[in-house]
């Protein structure tokens, strides 16, 4: 029985993967998404998005449970 299909392959970090997941939903929303793992972003960016994971677990014994807290913050070119 599948009750989940959340997975984090080799080396990859929990960061990494929900900040994928943050750049596939502002995609599928219709924004141009470039994710920059130095902290330094490109300057022609026309906004930056900066996150903190405050809390991440996840259960999937018997159901999914989970409990996932993200702090962001949308900073114009200027900060």
């Amino acid at each position: 029985m599948v009750l989940g299909s959340f997975y984090i392959s080799g080396s990859k970090t929990i960061a990494a993967t929900i900040t994928e997941y943050f750049a596939d939903a502002l995609r599928e929303a219709g924004y141009q998404v470039t994710v920059y793992n130095t902290g330094v972003p490109s300057p022609s960016a026309n906004a930056i998005l900066e996150g903190d994971i405050q809390e991440f677990w996840l259960d999937l014994y018997m159901a999914v449970w989970d409990n996932i807290a993200v702090n962001v913050k949308l900073l114009d070119k200027s900060g």
